[in-house]
């Protein structure tokens, strides 16, 4: 029965047949032709990590009910190629690009910054999502971090969260602030008490000195409803109402087509933290510095980040 129903799984059109290439390729099962196979079902394939082990268990199978010997069992390079599958293209990958998520970069942001009114004769709206856009981005964050994703989120980033300073690293309230004060924040931190790298809630301290983002934050408090209440959530409509991720990247997809930016659908709530690490890696900094800044406890970032034709010829000109 089980090798029944492998046979008819492994006949279905647009799946690779086993059964016809047994016995040149796959059977018996020999490492070398395995290791080709499987990167063949990840790269050309496209196949999800899920269904390229589903096919492997069914040629193990296969090959066990024909007789031949297990020659692939604790064999190291196997077992580091499924892992190297499973980190390139994730556990549940699509067959297609359809989740595919552009970075929102540095570059984008000042392509953004200049399409819009100067910032004393932006709108409310405008403000409100150009200090959301620059704190995911600059800040490596997911749009889950610091807006809300539905209505029954626990935990919100609020006004409490933020911190301004000053170049002397004075604290700046800025409830009270007066007159120009607001004007010297050279940085501003954000408290994340928890996030998916922080499962044991401990919390972490983001911060944010990019002189547009810095700006960008400032003009939007000036604008905030409620930011005497230490409670009320950081990034809110006029209305008081919070700003939702839909909403969020409803909006970012407007300024990315005012902007000029084509194919704004494949901008998700990842590609703030996308964009900011691989704006870090374009800038030239060190794998250790962009795992560092986006707070990741081991080498995801490098799913994140990847180098362009830009990074390599400015470090071959350095040479």
């Amino acid at each position: 029965m089980t090798l029944l129903f492998i046979t008819v799984l492994l006949v279905q059109p647009g799946i690779p047949n086993l059964l016809n290439v047994a016995e040149s390729d796959i059977l018996p099962m020999k490492p070398d032709k395995v290791q080709l196979w499987l990167t063949e079902l990840a790269c050309v394939k496209k196949l999800a990590y899920k269904t390229i082990k589903t096919y492997l268990s069914g040629a193990i199978t296969i090959a066990s009910q024909m007789g031949y010997p297990n020659t692939i069992r604790d064999n190291e390079a196997i077992a580091f190629t499924i892992r190297g599958i499973k980190r390139t293209i994730g556990e549940n990958a699509p067959n297609s690009d359809k989740k595919l998520r552009l970075p929102i970069t540095t570059d984008i942001i000042q392509q953004i910054v200049r399409c819009l009114p100067k910032a004393m004769n932006r709108n409310y709206n405008q403000k409100l999502i150009l200090a959301a856009i620059v704190t995911g981005t600059y800040g490596l964050m997911r749009a889950a971090e610091f807006v809300s994703t539905n209505s029954a989120q626990q935990v919100v980033l609020c006004v409490e969260n933020l911190k301004l300073y000053n170049p002397q690293r004075e604290l700046l309230n800025p409830a009270t602030a007066r007159g120009n004060e607001l004007q010297c924040c050279q940085y501003y931190t954000i408290n994340l008490t928890q996030s998916k790298v922080d499962p044991f809630k401990r919390g972490t301290i983001i911060t944010i000195s990019n002189s547009i983002a810095v700006s960008a934050m400032i003009e939007y408090l000036s604008v905030h409803p409620s930011l005497k209440n230490p409670h009320s959530t950081l990034f809110v409509h006029r209305n008081g109402s919070d700003l939702s991720r839909r909403q969020l990247m409803e909006q970012v997809r407007i300024l990315l087509r005012l902007a000029g930016v084509p194919n704004v659908e494949s901008y998700k709530g990842h590609s703030f933290r996308k964009g900011g690490a691989q704006s870090l890696k374009d800038k030239g900094y060190s794998d250790d510095i962009i795992q560092k800044m986006g707070r990741w406890s081991s080498d995801a970032h490098l799913l994140y980040a990847t180098n362009n034709v830009d990074f390599f010829t400015s470090i071959s000109n350095n040479m």
